[in-house]
């Protein structure tokens, strides 16, 4: 729980830096301030939020292959397109864990 606060000056030039980089690092401000001034790292991967989007669409369709599966309505399924999808993102993933190394 945050109980304290901590006011500071600032010039606006000196502000929109710091809200420019806070927007980038997908954090609000005073938690962006605040990782900054205790020496956290702070990553941030450009693409991985359209790499979830996938994920998150493959995983919708499958869920609903199961449910048509499980209620009768379909047999048999072609997976290839999924395994491709999935080595698709994976090959993602990895190109984003050598940048960041």
């Amino acid at each position: 729980m945050k109980t304290e606060r901590f006011n500071l000056r600032m010039t606006k030039q000196e502000k929109e830096k710091i809200r420019k980089k806070a927007e980038k690092a997908h954090k609000p401000m005073a938690e962006f301030m605040i990782d900054m001034a205790l020496e956290r790292e702070i990553v941030v991967i450009e693409g991985l939020p359209e790499i979830i989007r996938e994920l998150k669409a493959i995983g919708n369709n499958l869920n609903q292959l199961t449910i048509l599966a499980h209620q009768g309505k379909i047999r048999t399924m072609n997976f290839r397109n999924f395994t491709e999808q999935v080595a698709d993102i994976y090959v993602e993933i990895c190109d984003l864990a050598k940048r960041i190394s």
